[in-house]
């Protein structure tokens, strides 16, 4: 992994587990199950205060969605998909057995289409 690679964006994820999830896509009591199953596993992945923790994440995602509206996106899903310009280990520390997809920014299309 290269630090500082403004080239790719980069997705983590738990190796058993599919890519492209969002914990905030599923219903609030379902989220904080999950999360307080996770903690009893291991407190170092989960935020402490997890219903403080997912209070935010789904005003945060709440918002990102708008936005992405009023700027003409048309979301597919109802949470947004994180990633990160550029290799980030701290990140990885969030799961216990992670992995990533590292896609070339050049392939992402922003805004305006190619005529």
């Amino acid at each position: 992994m290269k630090a500082h690679d403004t080239k790719h964006l980069y997705h983590y994820y738990e190796k058993d587990r599919p890519p492209f999830r969002s914990i905030s896509a599923l219903p609030f009591d379902e989220a904080k199950k999950i999360l307080n199953a996770q903690r009893e596993i291991n407190e170092n992945l989960v935020h402490p205060n997890i219903k403080w923790f997912l209070e935010r994440r789904y005003e945060a995602d709440k918002i990102i969605r708008e936005k992405f509206i009023e700027i003409g996106g048309k979301p597919v899903q109802t949470a947004p998909i994180y990633f990160s310009l550029g290799a980030n280990k701290g990140i990885s520390t969030w799961f216990e057995n992670p992995t990533l997809i590292k896609i070339p920014i050049n392939e992402i299309m922003f805004g305006a289409t190619k005529s």
